[in-house]
């Protein structure tokens, strides 16, 4: 009886199926905004280094790129630019297993099911404990990244927040303020009864000049490529 309250990615595509939505079509964009062309780029971080060095091998050879070991970029404390928030954090140390661990070889042992929800309380059994969204893994592609974000399916809802702010309302510590609003903003979410919360970026538009938190800096410029 438990297991009745689990819901599935298809189980929610099945319940959304006449009310998915076309992926956009980028082929509609003119030239001049396709690609690596593209004037989002430098809003979410992307130099060229990253297109030429990463992307373009990927796309070309659809897996990643070699390279030798270690980063002799700047600091990114020190950058002129602004860096994704992920560029401030370094590997020390890397773990190796032989033979390698991973969720193929090691089914019994390893899986890459993430649920999704609120989780109830451990020290009191019950099947709220699965009554969650489990993915078959951690990666979502663009349509059901749509469909969680619009979902209804038993009774559950998503409440989408900002995670930008524009340029011109930035200011000493304004990061921190707009950070601030996102929490409150998702405590609010909660308390009102949503169990899926996406902090999203996508309305941000390089032409109003909108900075993402997660690569902003306060008294800063907006975020700019090489």
């Amino acid at each position: 009886e438990w297991l009745q309250q689990k819901i599935t990615l298809d189980e929610i595509r099945n319940a959304n199926m006449l009310n998915a939505l076309p992926v956009e079509d980028l082929s509609l964009l003119p030239a001049s905004q396709r690609g690596i062309f593209d004037p989002r780029l430098s809003l979410f971080g992307y130099t060229t280094e990253t297109v030429n060095m990463l992307l373009i091998p990927m796309f070309k050879n659809k897996k990643e790129a070699l390279g030798s070991m270690g980063n002799d970029s700047p600091l990114a404390c020190l950058s002129n630019f602004q860096p994704v928030a992920y560029e401030y954090f370094k590997q020390l140390f890397a773990q190796v297993t032989n033979p390698p661990i991973d969720p193929f070889r090691e089914k019994v042992v390893m899986s890459m099911q993430c649920p999704l929800g609120p989780e109830a309380n451990l020290l009191q059994p019950s099947a709220q404990q699965v009554h969650r969204i489990w993915l078959t893994n951690p990666i979502l592609s663009i349509p059901d990244t749509q469909l969680l974000k619009r979902n209804t399916h038993r009774g559950w809802k998503t409440k989408v927040l900002g995670h930008y702010i524009p340029v011109q309302r930035r200011r000493p510590g304004g990061i921190s303020s707009a950070s601030e609003r996102v929490c409150r903003e998702g405590y609010n979410a909660a308390q009102a009864g949503y169990q899926l919360i996406v902090i999203s970026d996508r309305n941000g538009r390089l032409q109003r000049h909108d900075c993402r938190l997660g690569s902003a800096r306060s008294g800063g410029t907006a975020p700019s490529s090489d």
